[in-house]
């Protein structure tokens, strides 16, 4: 699940609105010289979603934080709306930011939809932590460019970790792990990424333990597997820097059967 700049230009044709409207270049002038708001991302199939109410919830708390404001979710809903209905099945991400105090504006971007990878992927620990991890906020140029110097070394994505090796995320997605029965995320401060909330209560319902603990690098050949998760759905993670990781397969099929049975919410 890398982020790389030549991937997010290579996704496929884009659909672009703002405020509903196809934008003219004063619309995407402050967007593009300030960057300063936050998103939220998702696949839609046949206009509907997974996990609706907490992005929803993620919206306005986050407006709420980079803003001082509230904002319009029934507006939000509309502009979403709006966008699936000539694009049903696509990645949409949805950007907020306000022009003029008070008024949010709301891009929609869509891209044909995407499927999480299969291939287990590999990741470069890097030292770093994103600042205002809870916040999915556009300041993603350090997530980015670890991403792309990963790739160059050999990589497909980079694992952020602290100084002294402890994890947290990944550049794009929330990372877990498997140790014998029980799924463990990292208690770095991460984004609590929606699918990985999806994964927690469909885990809770089965009886599966679902565990927050301290995940050093330097240990995790001692968990069973690992995976990512994000709004692309669950991926296998094959290899953290040298360090082999076991076989993801039964651990990713698990998580997947149990977010594809999450039921989709009308937009």
């Amino acid at each position: 699940m890398p982020r790389t700049v030549d991937q997010l230009s290579s996704a496929g044709p884009l659909r672009v609105l703002v405020n509903g409207q196809s934008p003219g270049p004063e619309d995407l002038t402050h967007p593009a010289l300030i960057n300063y708001g936050h998103y939220t991302a998702m696949q839609a199939r046949g206009g509907r979603v997974r996990g609706l109410d907490l992005h929803l919830d993620r919206i306005a708390r986050t407006h709420r934080d980079l803003f001082a404001s509230d904002i319009d979710l029934d507006l939000v809903r509309g502009h979403m709306r709006a966008a699936v209905r000539d694009m049903p099945d696509c990645y949409l991400r949805t950007v907020f930011f306000e022009t003029e105090p008070g008024t949010a504006d709301v891009m929609t971007v869509q891209r044909p939809p995407v499927d999480a990878s299969t291939e287990p992927v590999a990741l470069l620990p890097v030292d770093y932590q994103h600042p205002f991890a809870h916040m999915k906020h556009m300041g993603t140029f350090s997530k980015i460019y670890h991403s792309v110097v990963a790739q160059r070394t050999g990589f497909d994505d980079a694992v952020h970790t602290t100084a002294d090796g402890w994890i947290s995320e990944t550049t794009g997605a929330n990372i877990g792990f498997q140790d014998g029965s029980r799924i463990v995320w990292p208690a770095q401060p991460a984004l609590q990424g929606v699918t990985k909330s999806l994964l927690e209560a469909a885990l809770q319902r089965e009886g599966i333990e679902s565990m927050t603990e301290p995940v050093n690098v330097r240990d995790v050949s001692a968990f069973s597997a690992a995976f990512l998760s994000n709004s692309v759905g669950v991926a296998p993670v094959g290899r953290i820097g040298a360090l082999d990781l076991g076989d993801p397969t039964p651990v990713v099929e698990l998580l997947t059967g149990l977010y594809e049975s999450t039921p989709w919410d009308e937009i």
